[in-house]
């Protein structure tokens, strides 16, 4: 070895020992740091994915809920044999918007009558029950399930029944009958 004597070395290696245990000690706060930020993080994160869930729920789940039943006539049954063949999501835009299950839109013609997407002329369906209705409708495969017109009534004016009248015009041609005496005399 060189001129260091035991004694340099021994104090050297003591002082290497200190930074060492320094070091670490800055390692255990930063690691501590990383921990708090990411849980702090996390627990945002969860509120975060809260809100969006309650947004999903008002402006999708709800409204799809609201319109299925004014077109299905036991909508928590017959919700789910339609949301097999059809699924609502939200657009870029947050309107809702009708799904094949595959996630392509569905689409019609302008005269409300169902089209693929690759179909000159088409439309996406709007959401709105007359427009959502005269779809399903238009397949023909939810006949069974979808609300009929609740129309009643042949239209006619009431009042006039078509009944003999109630006033009796004596003719000439009978003889005045005498009235049969009911009662007690």
């Amino acid at each position: 070895m060189s001129d260091k004597t035991i004694e340099e070395l021994q104090a050297e290696n003591d002082a290497l020992r200190e930074k060492n245990k320094e070091l670490l000690g800055e390692v255990k706060k930063e690691r501590q740091k990383a921990r708090d930020l990411e849980s702090q993080a996390g627990g945002e994160s969860e509120e975060l994915e809260a809100l969006r869930d309650e947004v999903r729920e008002l402006k999708l789940h709800k409204p799809v809920r609201e319109l299925l039943s004014k077109i299905l006539v036991v909508p928590k049954y017959a919700m789910q044999e339609v949301l097999e063949e059809y699924k609502f999501d939200l657009d870029d835009d947050g309107t809702v918007v009708m799904q094949h299950a595959d996630g392509t839109p569905v689409m019609r013609t302008p005269d409300k009558e169902p089209m693929t997407a690759d179909g000159p002329k088409s439309v996406p369906v709007n959401f709105d029950a007359d427009e959502v209705s005269q779809y399903l409708a238009s397949t023909g495969k939810f006949d069974h399930i979808l609300m009929g017109s609740k129309a009643s009534g042949g239209g006619a004016p009431g009042g006039r029944g078509g009944g003999p009248s109630r006033e009796t015009i004596p003719s000439d041609d009978k003889p005045d009958k005498p009235k049969p005496a009911f009662g007690l005399r």
